[in-house]
């Protein structure tokens, strides 16, 4: 029998054929229930990760080294999606919510997000990172809970609040719990205006397990050098927190930069820091930031241990 043979032309017009919609127009098919019903026990121990930084987070490499990390290599099945996300399959709850509870997690130096696969309907879904913020220059006057949630209601959606006394082994602590909204910028410093009759005061502000960011902006998902057009920082030093137990929406519009990067001990190399692209001038009123003290380098840490903070 002989063999039919086809010319290219021919070949690639059967191979263009294969795009009509031929059946498009009939019945939509249903997937059975069964089939439906095992998804959703597949995805009930399920959570979803995402780099704030896809430039410098493979997600790939984030999904072999959180598994790692985590200690749960062969106990976690990792998927990654087209969205370069990645979902990890649990088989113990148990490990999930140890692994929610220990978030924040950083990977590359920048931040994760992490949330349950079964929010992904929400508006907030991978929308928000919990940080414990520690609080300082407040007065020990002013060191009620009251005023320590207004305050951290300018930085996100307080959680907890955590007001230690001092001891003859360490000074009194501020502490607040937020949940960050990650399209937002982080504030480092910022005046605070407290009462009606005190003076506005300076506070600056340490985030828990905190590593890379924009030095200029305050976003967390971008280093200095794609940003293309810096502040005015000549009207951000005048500008003011105001105080109110009405207000519960963070307030990011002032950003405090911190110290140049070659100055900040701990910060991981990175050459995209080093590019000139997003510097700007500097103001000594702003440069609030003091990465060097030993507990800052101490909470500074990697993906591998997650949030240090405990109450």
């Amino acid at each position: 029998m002989a063999t039919q043979t086809f010319s290219s032309a021919q070949k690639e017009l059967w191979k263009s054929f294969q795009n009509l919609k031929l059946g498009s127009d009939k019945t939509t098919w249903k997937v059975h229930e069964d089939a439906q019903d095992q998804y959703e026990r597949d995805h009930r121990l399920c959570l979803v990760v995402q780099g704030l930084n896809p430039d410098h987070q493979n997600p790939t490499s984030m999904k072999h080294t959180l598994l790692k990390a985590w200690n749960l290599a062969g106990k976690v099945e990792g998927q990654i999606n087209d969205d370069d996300t990645v979902n990890f399959y649990f088989r113990s709850e148990h490990h999930l919510l140890i692994i929610l509870e220990n978030a924040p997690y950083t990977f590359k130096g920048w931040m994760v997000a992490i949330d349950r696969w079964n929010r992904r309907e929400l508006p907030t879904f991978l929308k928000t990172i919990p940080f414990w913020i520690r609080i300082e220059n407040l007065s020990n006057i002013f060191r009620r809970e009251q005023i320590v949630r207004s305050i951290g209601s300018k930085l996100g959606q307080v959680e907890e609040v955590e007001i230690s006394e001092p001891t003859a082994l360490r000074p009194a602590e501020v502490w607040v719990k937020v949940r960050f909204n990650v399209d937002h910028e982080i504030t480092l410093a910022r005046t605070v205006q407290i009462t009606r009759t005190s003076k506005p005061v300076e506070m600056e502000f340490r985030y828990d397990v905190f590593q890379k960011f924009c030095t200029n902006c305050g976003s967390l998902k971008h280093s200095f050098d794609v940003r293309l057009h810096p502040p005015n920082l000549e009207t951000q030093s005048f500008q003011q927190m105001q105080i109110d137990s009405a207000t519960t929406k963070s307030d990011t519009s002032v950003i405090a930069l911190p110290p140049s990067p070659s100055k900040i001990q701990g910060l991981p190399p990175d050459d995209a820091i080093l590019s000139p692209v997003c510097s700007a001038p500097t103001l000594p009123s702003l440069l609030a930031l003091k990465i060097a003290s030993s507990d800052q380098r101490e909470s500074s840490r990697s993906v591998e241990h997650g949030s240090k903070r405990k109450l």
